[in-house]
């Protein structure tokens, strides 16, 4: 009966969060009269809707908050529940602390109130600090704890330099000189490829650290400063000014050739109706010189014909007086 009467009346964690801003006194005050709650031992992968639905079933949730690693923005394994009332809270506690989740049992406790900046992991790598010195593998929070995963790892690479020294006589021994050859080939490939993405990664992070010192120039310099923008108008209108002058001198252009054409053909054509009025004029000329010489010849052939007829009729008077 005592322990079932401690499981429905669970004991008040005696968990004081160190970044408190008060005295513990005042920290245990809060707690009295929060409605929120602070909920630990979850996936990475619970989602906010499993959450929100699970601790629905005790009272109105006001609010679910993530907890977040600090440097990815992952969920790093607690989150935040805030009730609408205090009762919903304490009855969250009496009735789901220890349910399971995920195949994970949960630790709910009272929290005397989330503040920004609470939602992120304090530990030194960015998730909890409980995840910074776990020496057991948890598939769900990650794996192994951070510490422990990199001495696992400084000791893969010490491995597999001792291995890439010792190729040579290593591999001659298992595989045979032509089978080492190749052993030996590959990994130097595999050595040359990891330095030249050592060399790109290098030219980038330089490139990016260009990028940041000269955008802090332009934010300390008040001459370069907030005219990026004016800047970039100013010479777009003086572009399109120089475009729009450029077409106007074209078309300026354009027309004076226009009006030399027009005035060059005006010329030709002028002169081409002077040279037809001067051929007009010889020819009526010469047509009247051939008229009046046409008229002279006809005046001397009827003098001719005027002498003849009076020479017969003299013949003929001649005559008739000889008859006489």
């Amino acid at each position: 009966m005592a322990k079932l009467m401690k499981m429905l009346q669970p004991l008040q964690s005696e968990y004081v969060d160190r970044r408190f801003d008060g005295t513990k006194d005042e920290y245990f005050e809060q707690l009295d009269k929060s409605s929120t709650l602070y909920i630990g031992n979850l996936s990475f992968y619970t989602s906010e809707d499993q959450i929100y639905e699970l601790f629905s079933k005790v009272g109105v949730v006001q609010r679910v908050i993530m907890g977040l690693d600090r440097n990815t923005k992952t969920p790093c394994g607690f989150c935040f529940v805030m009730y609408h009332t205090r009762e919903g809270a304490q009855a969250a506690v009496k009735y789901l602390n220890g349910t399971r989740l995920d195949n994970r049992q949960l630790r709910v406790d009272i929290d005397y109130g989330f503040e920004e900046g609470r939602q992120f992991g304090r530990g030194r790598s960015g998730g909890q600090v409980r995840d910074e010195f776990r020496t057991d593998f948890d598939a769900e929070r990650g794996g192994y704890g951070r510490v422990v995963a990199q001495q696992i790892a400084a000791s893969q690479l010490t491995m597999w330099q001792e291995v890439q020294a010792g190729a040579g006589m290593g591999a001659a021994a298992l595989l045979g000189a032509p089978g080492a050859a190749v052993f030996f080939n590959q990994q130097q490939r595999g050595a040359r490829q990891r330095q030249q993405q050592g060399v790109v990664a290098q030219n980038a992070d330089a490139q990016q650290q260009q990028e940041e010192e000269q955008e802090e120039q332009v934010v300390l310099n008040p001459k370069l400063r907030g005219r990026g923008a004016e800047q970039e108008e100013e010479e777009d209108w003086e572009q399109q000014q120089a475009a729009r002058r450029k077409r106007a001198r074209l078309q300026e252009a354009a027309g004076e050739g226009d009006a030399a054409a027009a005035a060059v053909g005006d010329q030709q054509q002028q002169q081409q109706q002077e040279e037809e009025e001067d051929g007009g004029e010889g020819a009526a000329e010469v047509g009247d010189e051939a008229g009046e010489q046409e008229g002279d010849d006809d005046g001397e052939g009827d003098e001719a014909a005027l002498a003849d007829e009076e020479e017969e009729e003299e013949e003929e008077q001649a005559d008739d007086m000889g008859e006489d």
